[in-house]
């Protein structure tokens, strides 16, 4: 049985009867319907608001007519307040309405005082963020150089005295690394741009660099360092940088905090009705503990329980409330028991999704990427276009270890000749270079080979922005991959051996 539709005069009926002043209009503001309350708030009949525009009320006469709130003049010219319902059809704005109340005049300054003040701290925190992303740029710039070419000295002869001073540049270039990224995570998550990756990954193989990176530090202090994982399964799908920056920041606090005794992982995957699995990781420790009163405040920014401890300890105050925000991210929560004088446990879980019936795995199980095949390196010619002296001679030095043909460039003009003379089988591509960017010299690039029907050679973008909107800026012209500096030799030649 069909449903009757009603009738207008039904419709039109109930309207007269509303109370509250509505009134409903076109997208193009043309006046439909109106309550009586609205047509006696405006100083108006009924019948002869419907033949007026709400533009007519506005103070000014130049508001947009879908703004959600504002004011309109009333009789004698008392100002009404206004918000306003837009409904939409195929993307268009088919009527407009609008609920009003009386306010006084005094309700407007506030109103207009609290959106010019939004208005400030929405550019100074559009400012703040263009800073941090230029300091972010300048600062991995010779960060990367610094960092690469460490490792490369280290790779050579060396006698202890040498290699110990290098250990020592390295681990304060690290250090010194954490503390940038963390404020610049910190800057993403206030801006709601922080992204999480959704891709395979190995938790034994994480657990396994976790502890590997840890060892030497917690055993150089004496302390002890216990890891268990159990009935992991090979493979889970997630974001395993930022699985893996939370156990860097909880276990690296523990071991701050810890001058004797021990500390333990644990992790493990728990299955949940509805098919949800959980990785749950605990940290514990037997260091100095932390008040029930002073535990609330950790996952704050800039927060410590004590403020002596920073003094003391060290550190931003950065690294709980990001691991806190990740893990709630991730559809779980990071959550902490801990006594004075008696340790501190930390534990989070991380809702992930697992493969259908996944195998299980040891700890000592290997990284489920491909490996690094020499062959598919042989002869293959990689164009490195990169200002930075230091970060090109780097990444030069680095493929120097495979058997390819290096061709350089200094800008994206020299880069673009040699791709049209040399013909590179991928090219690395810095974003901010002079003469002509890496963005225009991409363009330029694809441009030709669309025109003369030339297979697109894979490139990849080489930043040191680390802002979620340059990212973005990379994925929607089209490279085919991005590497943020500093970067790894490891993620260096596994982003570029995926693309041969």
């Amino acid at each position: 049985m069909h449903r009757r539709q009603l009738p207008l005069e039904f419709y039109r009926h109930l309207f007269e009867l509303e109370e509250r002043p509505i009134l409903i209009a076109t997208g193009g503001g043309d006046i439909l319907e109106a309550t009586e309350s609205s047509a006696t708030l405006l100083g108006q009949s009924r019948k002869g608001l419907l033949r007026q525009s709400v533009r007519e009320f506005f103070p000014s006469g130049e508001e947009s007519l879908d703004n959600r709130e504002g004011f309109w003049n009333g009789p004698g010219g008392k100002p009404l307040k206004y918000t306003c319902n837009p409904l939409e059809n195929d993307g268009k704005i088919k009527y407009l309405i609008y609920q009003l109340e009386e306010v006084e005049s005094v309700s407007v300054n506030s109103f207009f005082n609290e959106k010019e003040q939004e208005k400030k701290r929405d550019e100074a925190f559009e400012e703040r963020s263009a800073f941090l992303a230029n300091v972010s740029h300048e600062i991995r710039t010779p960060m990367n150089g610094i960092i690469g070419m460490t490792e490369l000295v280290m790779q050579t002869s060396l006698n202890d005295e040498q290699r110990e001073y290098l250990n020592i540049i390295k681990i304060s270039a690290d250090a010194l690394l954490h503390i940038i990224n963390d404020i610049l995570d910190f800057s993403k998550m206030r801006s709601g741009k922080m992204t999480l990756e959704e891709i395979p990954f190995s938790p034994s193989k994480m657990i396994e660099e976790v502890e590997h990176f840890f060892r030497p530090q917690l055993e150089s202090k004496g302390l002890r360092f216990e890891v268990e994982a159990q009935d992991l399964p090979a493979e889970l799908l997630g974001d395993p940088l930022r699985i893996k920056q939370i156990f860097l920041n909880i276990i690296g606090n523990a071991m701050k905090f810890t001058s004797r005794g021990f500390v333990k992982v644990t992790t493990f995957l728990e299955e949940r009705p509805g098919k949800r699995f959980f990785l749950i990781s605990s940290v514990a420790d037997s260091g100095i503990g932390i008040p029930r009163e002073k535990q609330d405040e950790l996952f704050q920014a800039f927060s410590q329980a004590d403020t002596s401890t920073t003094r003391k300890y060290g550190g931003t105050g950065l690294g709980l409330a990001i691991s806190s925000s990740l893990a709630t991210m991730m559809g779980g929560a990071l959550t902490v028991d801990s006594y004075p004088g008696d340790g501190t446990t930390f534990t989070f879980e991380l809702e992930l999704k697992c493969p259908e019936q996944p195998e299980k795995s040891s700890s000592s199980s290997h990284e489920i990427t491909e490996a690094v095949n020499e062959e598919d390196w042989k002869d293959k010619a990689i164009l490195i276009a990169e200002d930075n002296r230091v970060n090109r001679l780097l990444a030069c030095r680095l493929l120097e270890t495979k058997s390819c043909r290096i061709i350089e460039a200094a800008n994206g003009r020299e880069a673009y000749e040699a791709f049209i003379t040399e013909r590179p089988d991928l090219i690395l591509m810095d974003m901010h270079m002079p003469e002509m960017d890496g963005f225009e010299a991409f363009t330029k690039i694809r441009d030709h080979e669309g025109a003369s029907d030339r297979r697109p050679v894979p490139i990849i973008a080489l930043t040191a922005m680390a802002s979620g909107d340059d990212q973005d800026s990379i994925e929607k012209h089209g490279f085919n991959a991005y590497i943020s500096k500093p970067f790894a030799p490891e993620e260096f030649f596994h982003k570029i051996s995926r693309l041969f």
